[in-house]
């Protein structure tokens, strides 16, 4: 497990590591033309956007199991004040952090695990700025898709889909040229998710959604590489 998370946040840190360099080229090519414009009296020197790319970890709870989701996000800052982005979520890739459905006629080892896929639109604002500190809440507005899967006992479930909004604060930490680390905190409120049928040879009824604190609570780290 620690190797594979090693081999995760290598790949992480080489993906910033390249967006940096790439963003210290670009900005020394755009500030050369515009020296160039300036002179012949075109336009300054300022860039008023930037494309941004983040690698965000949610340590949160999910039908009262603690679990890990990940995800990517890409969108774009203004004036580096206000940002918007498409951000796109899931379980985590290892099993052992899916959250397990409890049901009383499966094996402990064997039970359904639930699957969850969302993805929306994220609004940020630059609230404080401190050296190479700064802090943004956030905004987001979204779709989310849960469902259970076994694969014993000829499992099946229903998908149920619901609205989510997500309230996040986060403070970011600049290290180089165009890269960040972030932690922040956050609440999923998950809205019309209505409850999980599922049937099976050994028994068939419904898994319901449960929305008592302290799931929904997210605590987030994150990458962050500016192109």
């Amino acid at each position: 497990m620690f190797v594979f998370f090693k081999i995760i946040l290598g790949v992480t840190l080489f993906l910033l590591s390249f967006l940096s360099t790439n963003s210290v080229s670009a900005q020394t090519d755009f500030s050369r033309t515009d020296s160039t414009l300036d002179r012949t009296g075109t336009h300054g020197t300022d860039r008023s956007h930037r494309f941004f790319i983040v690698l965000p970890l949610r340590f949160t709870q999910l039908q009262n199991v603690r679990t890990l989701l990940s995800g990517v996000k890409l969108g774009i800052r203004y004036k580096n004040r206000f940002q918007t982005a498409l951000s796109v979520y899931h379980h985590f890739y290892v099993e052992s952090f899916r959250p397990k459905a409890r049901l009383a006629t499966f094996d402990k080892k064997k039970q359904p695990v639930l699957f969850i896929y969302s993805a929306g639109l994220e609004q940020g604002y630059k609230l404080l700025e401190y050296g190479k500190l700064s802090c943004w809440p956030q905004l987001y507005l979204g779709w989310v898709s849960l469902k259970y899967e076994a694969r014993t006992a000829n499992f099946k479930t229903n998908t149920v889909h619901c609205f989510t909004a997500e309230p996040q604060f986060l403070v970011d930490y600049s290290f180089g040229k165009g890269s960040a680390i972030g932690i922040g905190v956050g609440y999923r409120s998950l809205i019309g998710a209505g409850k999980i049928r599922y049937t099976s040879d050994l028994s068939a009824g419904q898994i319901p959604i449960n929305k008592n604190l302290p799931n929904g609570i997210n605590f987030l780290v994150s990458l962050q590489g500016h192109f």
